[in-house]
């Protein structure tokens, strides 16, 4: 996959017509549910633009969607990192943790478009996500940080179990986000109060010995 086609684009940073494009883009992929939606006919159908005015902007479509999956990252990444922030003096690593959760969820609730792009559409490509394992991307950051997180909690268990125990945890929050989303209607505790309470099951949550796999 080519780099982002920035050439191009640099001096349209504040168009309008380039805001709309990369809204456009998102809409497009989270209404369709999949990255290969995104196509310059159809940004052409969704804005109304010539296909090759759009072309212009994003040569690239891989690009464009690393970009937008990037970004959406990149505000995750920074919500958890305000919560923490948000924290009195003295907090502990159990609080750290779920000032962490909090901000995971709080962001999927404020930015459901970002978080329909990083986790709720197909992605054969896994476009936004190269460099998860070197820990470039706003993805790798945004996981390794709730890995530390549950490592610091959980100083009894090797890093491979705190890397399972961290992944557990966003999954359990994102149950957690679809219920909200896909049945308003059911009653549940206050939101921090239950994230509170994931946390708490996570963290106290016995670890396997060495070899052995939460997740099969």
């Amino acid at each position: 996959m080519s780099g982002p086609s920035t050439g191009a684009r640099r001096g349209w940073k504040h168009d309008p017509a380039a805001d709309e494009i990369r809204a456009a883009a998102a809409d497009i992929v989270v209404a369709a549910g999949d990255t290969a939606a995104l196509t310059h006919d159809a940004l052409a159908d969704r804005t109304g633009l010539d296909p090759e005015i759009i072309r212009l902007y994003h040569a690239d479509i891989d690009a464009l969607l690393h970009d937008l999956l990037r970004a959406a990252y990149q505000r995750l990444l920074e919500r958890m990192d305000l919560e923490v922030s948000l924290l009195a003096p003295g907090a502990t690593a159990l609080d750290e943790l779920k000032a962490l959760a909090v901000g995971y969820v709080t962001w999927a609730v404020e930015d459901p478009c970002g978080y329909a792009l990083a986790y709720g559409v197909r992605n054969e490509k896994e476009l936004g996500l190269a460099g998860l394992d070197d820990g470039a991307s706003p993805a790798a950051q945004a996981l390794d940080t709730v890995i530390a997180g549950v490592a610091l909690c959980r100083p009894d268990v090797t890093p491979d179990v705190a890397r399972e125990l961290a992944v557990g945890l966003w999954l359990a929050l994102h149950g957690f986000i679809r219920i909200r989303a896909d049945r308003p209607l059911v009653v549940l505790p206050p939101t921090t109060h239950l994230i509170h309470t994931i946390v708490d099951v996570f963290a106290v949550v016995p670890g396997p010995g060495p070899g052995l796999r939460l997740v099969k």
